[in-house]
């Protein structure tokens, strides 16, 4: 696999043209890098797969979590573009709430599973929401995952969070998940 480094980048409102070193322009999804703008410098790394297997697309080199294929679909809003969680299909009062880790126990038939513990709990939903799409489709309510918003924690991570937030939100949405929508936030900023 051939490499080529690109310096820097420039945003435009739904793509990001990246320029390398011999002054090609190449363009890419800003969503892939949502992350890296929002915490970077604004100077990262790419690397353009060559093998024609992978249909010639720019990969960023490090994982950065934020998952882009959860919001192929997804609308966005703000600076930051930040997935938009669509409208209730409908509205479902739940007799209680279970936490995500004590899922097991909970009725399936009654009860919304909420977030409301400390992040470690559900940390495997932030990196696999997928893999939990048909057990949460059993509940008849999930509501958003509850990333942590610390006040004092850098703007950046309180962004990242509610980025991550909605695009799970966004994602289980689109699969079928009875979702109710968590707003929430650290400060005015995020």
């Amino acid at each position: 696999m051939k490499e080529e480094c690109f310096e820097f980048a420039l945003k435009t409102t739904f793509s990001l043209f990246v320029i390398n070193k011999k002054g090609k322009i190449g363009k890419i999804s800003f969503h892939a890098l949502i992350g890296k703008l929002i915490a970077s410098s604004g100077i990262f790394l790419l690397k353009k797969e060559t093998d024609m297997t992978k249909n010639n697309k720019f990969k960023a080199t490090i994982d950065d979590g934020f998952q882009p294929e959860l919001v192929k679909k997804a609308r966005f809003e703000g600076i930051f573009e930040i997935p938009v969680i669509d409208k209730l299909k409908r509205i479902f009062i739940p007799n209680g709430i279970t936490p995500f880790s004590r899922r097991n126990e909970a009725p399936t038939d009654s009860e919304a599973i909420g977030f409301f513990e400390m992040d470690p709990m559900f940390a495997d939903v932030l990196r696999n929401p997928q893999a939990y799409v048909e057990e949460l489709k059993k509940f008849p309510a999930v509501i958003s995952p509850d990333c942590s918003l610390y006040r004092d924690a850098p703007l950046t991570v309180q962004i990242a969070n509610v980025y991550k937030k909605n695009a799970v939100t966004h994602y289980w949405q689109s699969m079928g998940v009875g979702m109710i929508p968590l707003v929430r936030w650290g400060s005015r900023d995020t």
